[in-house]
């Protein structure tokens, strides 16, 4: 057996090291592995669901930016409807033309990892008891059904 030293001061990979290397992390950052296959293949499988797990993590809030803003852009014409600035017509028209600027489209939560990372998001904004499950959802593009299922 080789032994192979990682350095990192990633605590994602010290958590996905240590989780399968604990002997072996050392307190100045360094991971000391043997290259035992098992483990090392464990390892590499860590560093692939991490990676899977932030991406959809990015892919929830460019969603949630991107429904914002479109609940933004629909409020603007609200507003100049209201302000009759616009008629109902050219009202009417604008959403018919353009509706992928305003409508969001809901779908089922992909697993239980969506609703941890939805979670953590709405904790790190700061609205964990301002937002309501419809809420959520449009912000998310998730159905309200598969959040119970769930």
């Amino acid at each position: 057996m080789e032994e192979l030293t990682l350095i990192s001061s990633s605590s994602v990979f010290a958590h996905s090291a240590k989780s399968c290397f604990a002997n072996s992390i050392e307190k100045s950052g360094y991971v000391r592995v043997s290259l035992d296959e098992t483990k090392l293949v464990e390892f590499v499988n860590g560093i692939s669901e991490m990676k899977n797990y932030f991406a959809r993590c990015n892919d929830l809030q460019i969603s949630a930016i991107r429904n914002l803003y479109k609940t933004k852009k629909l409020l603007q014409l609200d507003l100049q409807l209201a302000n009759q600035t616009l008629t109902e017509s050219e009202y009417s028209h604008e959403i018919e033309a353009n509706s992928e600027r305003y409508s969001i489209e809901l779908s089922e939560i992909k697993s239980e990892d969506d609703i941890f990372i939805i979670k953590n998001i709405i904790h790190e904004v700061g609205m964990d008891e301002d937002i309501s499950v419809d809420e959520i959802c449009e912000i998310f593009s998730v159905e309200s059904d598969s959040l119970k299922r769930i």
